[in-house]
């Protein structure tokens, strides 16, 4: 017995040498499967490549900030130093007498529709007033809308003491 276990031993030995070394059959199947893993490489990197040219920000376009004015004018139009007339007595209310616009997009805008809520203190809401400003701003323009000119119309009077204003656009026209 100990002779067959060393005579198997020894021919396991011999297979395992002769798959050491590939013969042609052996060859061609290793070629085939360099080939197939050479082509999913390939494949792999157009799909990476594909994805981040995919990924990459595009470019903006004119249509693009076109679109944008109308749906989120916010981001365009600037406003700053909104004065209110704070009629005072025992109930105080608000109007809105002026504000200044900056319009930061490539378009000149006109027909300008929004709306000012006034808080308190505490940051509760006193109330919504809408306005209208009259003209146009060119783009890159900053302008000073009032009352006192007539380029702002505001008839709505909100009651209370506010700390702090917000102003949005709910409606502009591109003007070419």
């Amino acid at each position: 017995m100990p002779k067959l276990d060393a005579l198997c031993g020894a021919l396991l030995a011999v297979m395992a040498c002769k798959n050491d070394h590939p013969g042609p059959v052996q060859t061609r199947e290793d070629s085939d499967l360099l080939e197939a893993q050479a082509a999913a490489s390939a494949a792999v990197s157009e799909a990476a490549q594909a994805l981040a040219a995919a990924s990459a920000p595009r470019r903006r376009t004119a249509n693009d900030e076109r679109i944008e004015i109308g749906a989120m004018p916010e981001n365009y139009l600037k406003t700053s130093n909104v004065k209110s007339d704070d009629k005072g007595g025992p109930h105080h209310s608000l109007q809105l007498v002026s504000l200044t616009v900056s319009n930061t997009s490539h378009f000149p805008v006109g027909n300008l529709r929004g709306e000012i809520t006034w808080t308190d203190v505490r940051g509760a809401s006193l109330g919504t007033a809408t306005f209208l400003l009259k003209g146009s701003l060119p783009a890159g323009e900053t302008r000073t809308f009032s009352t006192a000119d007539g380029s702002l119309a505001s008839p709505s009077v909100v009651e209370g003491v506010a700390a702090q204003s917000t102003v949005s656009f709910t409606r502009v026209s591109l003007l070419n």
